[in-house]
């Protein structure tokens, strides 16, 4: 059901994120989330529990994209990958926080006040935020443009130089439905974002397919949780060092085909069950690896005119996996495998990026 609201939350903020701006609905994810998850903890029923935590994943959608926006468009394009790796790489902090809270066999309405307190936290920090003066430009909002700017070099205590002016001023809103069509616009465009949106679901079936199923794997899964975490941050850390050197596609390919091998590996022979949870741990980090780097490029790849559009067709088909995933277990390792090797294959038709 969570999944389910996943998927609705994309199609709805998704272009609204385009259209309104990426803070507005920034906040609103934030509010409708941290409200849903108090209604979840007060919950009476368990029927009361699955319609919360369907609107619990709506909003949470509107939350992670449209945050990842908002900061790509906020940021110098020489800075990108490095802030692109900063955001993907606290998803493992808050899966090192998760097994060690679990560890502690809590209920989980305290795991709840957890996530309510870390959600508090963030939305005082919203408060101190402006819209980002790129995608102002690009809506044609020049006045809103300077105001921003020049709280930005109020912060940093330089001056704005006001002596210059905007041109080729547009009349178009971003995330119309005209400007949705620049995905479309080519046959080589197309292809690059059936071929973004296959490899993100392809990644997230074995990533949420690993993380999702521990229990099924015999050993202790807190360890096992936190081991994950870990390697996929030191996977996500390295496609930051990789693409600076090589690009993003190079690391791409570099992640998938290191994790196809990875998830072969134990089935070739390597019975015990301490090496396949190495190997499987290996897989996390080369995944790891492959994610951050299909990140980067979807960012480099799409406009700001429809970087959150483009970018939630990608979400969609990642969503769906990670839905469907613990519905198939730890295994089969050939499904697993078939995506990795896919996506290895895919990276040779993708457009070079200029970012």
């Amino acid at each position: 059901v969570y999944g389910v609201g996943t998927i609705i939350g994309t199609i709805i903020f998704i272009p609204l994120g385009d259209i309104f701006g990426r803070l507005k609905m920034l906040i609103l994810g934030q509010v409708g989330a941290l409200g849903f998850v108090l209604l979840l903890i007060f919950s009476s029923s368990y029927s009361l529990c699955v319609i919360y935590s369907f609107f619990i994943g709506i909003f949470t959608v509107a939350i992670s994209n449209n945050l990842f926006c908002f900061v790509i468009d906020s940021i110098p394009t020489k800075c990108m990958t490095f802030f692109s790796t900063l955001i993907v790489g606290a998803y493992c902090i808050g899966d090192l926080i998760l097994s060690g809270v679990l560890s502690l066999q809590v209920k989980w309405r305290v795991m709840c006040w957890v996530i309510t307190g870390i959600m508090t936290f963030v939305s005082f920090i919203l408060i101190f935020l402006i819209e980002s003066p790129r995608y102002l430009l690009a809506q044609g909002k020049h006045k809103e443009a300077m105001v921003s700017l020049q709280h930005i070099a109020n912060i940093n205590k330089t001056l704005l130089i006001k002596s210059f002016s905007f041109e080729g001023k547009l009349n178009r809103k971003a995330g119309s439905f005209l400007e949705s069509l620049q995905l479309c616009r080519t046959w080589e465009m197309i292809k690059n974002i059936a071929l973004i949106a296959g490899m993100r679901f392809g990644s997230a079936l074995i990533y949420s397919g690993l993380s999702l199923n521990v229990q099924k794997l015999g050993a202790n899964p807190y360890v096992l949780i936190a081991s994950f975490a870990i390697a996929n941050f030191l996977g996500i850390m390295l496609a930051g060092y990789i693409i600076k050197y090589t690009g993003s596609k190079y690391s791409i390919a570099i992640g998938y085909s290191l994790s196809c091998i990875s998830l072969l590996a134990p089935e070739l022979g390597i019975s015990e069950v301490s090496s396949r949870e190495v190997w499987l741990i290996l897989c996390k980090f080369f995944i790891g690896l492959a994610s951050n780097s299909m990140f980067i490029y979807q960012n480099q790849t799409f406009t700001t005119m429809i970087k959150n559009i483009g970018g939630g067709i990608a979400i969609l088909f990642q969503k769906s996996a990670s839905m469907i995933s613990p519905m198939l277990g730890i295994y089969p390792t050939l499904l697993k495998t078939i995506c990795a090797l896919v996506g290895t294959v895919c990276v040779v038709s993708l457009l070079l990026s200029k970012g």
